[in-house]
């Protein structure tokens, strides 16, 4: 039989039947098509499917999605080159080989966060950036090689906050703060001082009174009362060196050389009251005196030496002016420097002598000049004199009457007195007249700086009774920059600049009608814009206020001569703050040693009154400043004299003793810093003395810096 007929795989076709492969059963005519890449139906057709065109083993029906790629079939890794090489159905998925980490980036600062990370072959949101290391994906501001702010913070995501950033000392602030000593907390910006040699408040000045000078183990603010010798000191053993070595305020009476012989009555001095009476002194026959302290008088000392006196009076024939008058010598018995040797009326009163000057006292004529004394003299014919308290002697308007009832004078600033509901808050008329400026070296709490010397003031003054409130300036201003505003329009402005206190000296005076004192010109506002001569374009909370201005006098040549308002000299504020009072503050007043930093309230002042009662300090402060007027005035009816808020004065200063004794001074010619005075309530007790000078750059904000207003006496 011929092959051709036969059947061979058993498929039920021959080969002559249209079997194209007799030894295979799959392939004969009709047969379905595997996946073989053979012609299994004998069409002679493999079908497309069934080819592996690109020999990766794997042909279209076996899963090859891509026939052309042999980089494309099941049995390949997937990759990242933009093609399915696994036939999955996915392109270049995640982890495929090839692939990148990927970062979510939440704050958009083109730094990721490492916690959550994908492997891609492209950025896919949220993942969008490649670089890592963001400690903080919710804050722009944070990622690494950010700079650093001044917020405690590791801003650069380093795992380092810097030194300056850290609060070393839980005082609340940290270096980049201004906190310039991070390990003391008790040193920080705007720290209150107290008595420990260390720059607490951070403004690079260590109170002079801090200091242990003499390194006797006390500062002046400590209690020595003289940080110049180191036998002086609270607790010292008293010496017989004439001083007050325990600091208890009192110099031993043994220790007092009375009568300026150079030798202390603890030194042997039998006599301190006469000069010629000491040990080893030649004894005098006539003056009836132990001279050399022996115990033997005139004749009785077989060491005497010199003339008898005739009539006993203590002074012999040589130098006794009438040896036979026992009341004609040179005894100086009211220690006055004068006898009855020379011109004087009353040997038994000290203030009685030819020349003495004017007191109030028992003795009309105390120049022995034979007229009544001016100051016990009423000039003005008013009932009052000088010595009854009359403030203008020349003025019979200005006197003690009190005529409305309402307890009240004119020479206390009741500027009508035939109305008894005006009075409070009046300007104060301050005469002329010689003002002892300073401190005595002993007063506690003395600064540098605060030597006592002679001013006269030639011209009147008149004074506001009160600093000026945030209230009056934003009325004449239209802004006001007060750190306080929420403690209301009765309280003293402050935050502002000596420029805006004389700007509003010039408005002030522009509203009464009084030729303004100063000249402004080249203005500049605190965000630098510069308003020439139109100041009040500064005054609003975008400009800032005024941080600049050239300023000169208005047609005179000193402060003395304006007509309008404007700050005092630190001369006129001393005159008016003390009121008459020589004491450390207005009502008579001074600290008791170790007092010059008590913050601790109701302190008591050695005369018995309360500092409390006249002045905001940080004993009684509440943290912000106080309504003005709300303690008790001076003499002159002027509140706050002492504490609530520092008063800018006119007067340039860079921080040396005063000039000396002068008339009507107004500072140095130039400077860079202003003198402020009065204390603060955020202050020492020590600060708020009338005689405590302070100064800051005119362009200085402190939320503790105010003003008040004066204008000479027309």
């Amino acid at each position: 039989m011929p092959t051709d007929e036969a059947d061979g795989d058993g498929d039920g076709y021959e080969g002559c039947a249209g079997d194209c492969d007799d030894a295979e059963a799959a392939v004969y005519p009709g047969a379905a098509e595997g996946c073989d890449g053979v012609d299994s139906d004998c069409d002679g057709v493999v079908s497309a499917d069934e080819t592996d065109d690109d020999f990766d083993g794997y042909a279209e029906c076996a899963g090859d999605c891509d026939d052309t790629n042999a980089l494309a079939s099941p049995a390949i890794t997937e990759q990242c080159d933009g093609h399915d090489n696994d036939c999955d159905g996915t392109t270049d998925e995640e982890d495929a080989f090839g692939c990148g980490e990927y970062y979510v980036d939440l704050d958009v600062d083109g730094h990721g966060d490492p916690a959550n990370e994908r492997c891609l072959c492209a950025a896919v949101y949220p993942h969008t950036v490649t670089q890592a290391g963001d400690c903080d994906d919710a804050n722009p501001s944070i990622h690494p090689g950010a700079v650093e702010d001044c917020d405690g913070v590791d801003g650069d995501c380093d795992a380092i906050i810097p030194a300056d950033e850290q609060d070393g000392d839980g005082d609340g602030q940290m270096i980049c703060d201004g906190d310039c000593d991070d390990g003391d907390p008790s040193v920080y910006l705007w720290a209150p001082e107290i008595c420990d040699a260390v720059d607490n408040n951070c403004d690079g000045i260590t109170p002079a009174d801090e200091a242990d000078d003499d390194g006797d183990g006390l500062p002046l603010c400590g209690g020595d009362c003289d940080d110049g010798d180191d036998t002086v000191f609270p607790g010292a053993a008293e010496l017989c060196d004439g001083l007050d070595n325990d600091c208890d305020g009192v110099v031993p009476a043994d220790e007092d050389d009375g009568d300026g012989d150079g030798v202390l009555f603890c030194d042997a001095d039998c006599d301190d009251g006469d000069a010629g009476n000491w040990p080893g002194n030649v004894e005098d026959c006539g003056d009836g005196a132990d001279n050399d302290c022996d115990g033997a008088i005139d004749g009785d000392d077989p060491t005497c030496q010199g003339p008898p006196d005739l009539d006993g009076d203590g002074w012999d024939e040589t130098v006794d002016c009438d040896d036979n008058d026992p009341a004609l010598n040179y005894d100086d018995l009211d220690a006055d420097g004068f006898s009855t040797c020379e011109d004087v009326c009353v040997d038994g009163a000290a203030a009685v002598y030819a020349g003495a000057p004017d007191l109030c006292d028992a003795y009309l004529d105390n120049d022995c000049d034979g007229a009544v004394d001016p100051l016990e003299d009423d000039g003005d014919g008013d009932g009052y004199t000088a010595c009854d308290g009359d403030c203008d002697d020349d003025d019979p308007d200005l006197n003690l009457d009190d005529l409305d009832g309402d307890g009240l004078d004119t020479c206390v600033g009741d500027c009508d007195d035939g109305d008894a509901a005006i009075h409070a808050g009046c300007p104060a008329r301050v005469p002329s007249g010689m003002l002892f400026m300073g401190s005595p070296p002993d007063e506690e709490g003395r600064s540098d700086y605060e030597t006592q010397h002679d001013v006269t003031l030639t011209r009147a003054f008149i004074v506001d009774a009160y600093e000026v409130t945030q209230g009056r300036f934003e009325l004449l201003m239209g802004w006001h920059p007060s750190a306080y505003p929420l403690c209301g329009e009765d309280c003293p402005v402050e935050q502002v600049t000596w420029y805006e206190a004389i700007a509003m000296a010039n408005e002030a005076s522009d509203d009464e009608g009084l030729q303004p004192c100063f000249l402004l010109s080249d203005v500049v506002c605190g965000d630098g814009s510069n308003v020439g001569t139109s100041y009040l374009d500064c005054m609003n909370a975008a400009q800032a206020g005024i941080e600049y201005a050239d300023v000169a006098l208005n047609g005179v040549s000193t402060p003395y001569e304006c007509e309008g308002y404007r700050l005092p000299t630190e001369a006129e504020w001393e005159f008016a703050a003390r009121a008459g009072e020589m004491a450390a503050f207005h009502n008579g007043g001074s600290l008791y040693p170790g007092e010059a930093n008590d913050c601790d309230g109701n302190l008591l002042l050695d005369n018995g009154t309360y500092l409390d009662d006249i002045a905001w300090y940080c004993g009684n402060e509440s943290g912000t400043a106080m309504p003005v007027g709300s303690l008790e005035p001076n003499d002159h009816r002027l509140y706050d004299m002492s504490g609530n808020v520092w008063e800018w004065c006119h007067d340039w200063s860079d921080g040396a003793d005063y000039a000396g004794d002068e008339t009507n001074p107004w500072g140095d010619a130039t400077g860079t810093t202003r003198v402020i005075r009065g204390g603060s309530w955020a202050n020492n007790p020590h600060y708020s003395r009338s005689a405590r000078r302070y100064r800051y750059a005119p362009d200085s904000r402190l939320y503790n810096l105010g003003f008040r207003l004066v204008r000479t006496d027309y």
